[in-house]
């Protein structure tokens, strides 16, 4: 993936939202640039991995559950221009801290943030998107019955995990199975510079919930 001199300035401008807040809200312990750039910034970019190549291009819904500091759904929206995209999560302060960041990147004319819990979203929530995002937010039982509904038959639930995620797998099948999920596909991949395994977990949508 190659990114344009306005792509650069906009993740180095968001790297110094990122400090500015973590000030006030507590949003990350890692803050080292080049640390922040592989484990946050990086890993959130490699669950394009998920998508059809051709996705990358379109017009696209995305759902980020659980944002925190913005992970994935910032750096995803950044590099794919033409996404539009929800960023959810449960803390009313980091709700408030993606509201301002979305502002000054120059993305509220496509992106959004929202304070909630996916579990508690309405009704007509459910299905609309293309792509619903997470990252380590929970066991991939819970993450599949939290993300799942919101994909579109279709779509792709797409679930950034640790080095032992296949591991779950057969565990959570039967909550994935029970929101409309076909068998996950886990792929793994290393960090660049040695800083570690992570794996990506992907669930397409192929009907709604039992």
């Amino acid at each position: 993936m190659s990114l344009s001199v306005e792509q650069v300035e906009s993740f180095q401008r968001y790297y110094e939202l990122l400090l500015e807040g973590n000030e006030a809200f507590n949003l990350t312990r890692i803050t080292v640039e080049r640390e922040v750039v592989v484990k946050h910034f990086l890993d959130s970019m490699a669950s394009l991995q998920g998508v059809p190549f051709t996705w990358r291009d379109r017009a696209v819904a995305l759902l980020d559950v659980g944002s925190g500091a913005g992970f994935p759904g910032i750096p995803v929206l950044l590099v794919c221009p033409r996404w539009q995209g929800i960023l959810l999560d449960a803390r009313r302060k980091k709700a408030e801290f993606l509201a301002d960041a979305i502002a000054r990147l120059g993305l509220a004319d496509r992106v959004q943030a929202r304070w909630g819990r996916a579990e508690e979203a309405p009704a007509d929530e459910l299905g609309r998107y293309d792509v619903v995002t997470a990252r380590a937010v929970a066991d991939l039982g819970r993450l599949a019955s939290w993300t799942v509904p919101f994909v579109k038959p279709g779509g792709r639930a797409v679930l950034l995990k640790g080095p032992r995620a296949g591991e779950e797998v057969e565990a959570a099948w039967g909550a994935i199975s029970r929101v409309g999920g076909a068998r996950p596909e886990t792929f793994s991949f290393e960090l660049p510079e040695g800083h570690g395994e992570r794996s990506l977990v992907v669930i397409e949508k192929q009907h709604t919930e039992k």
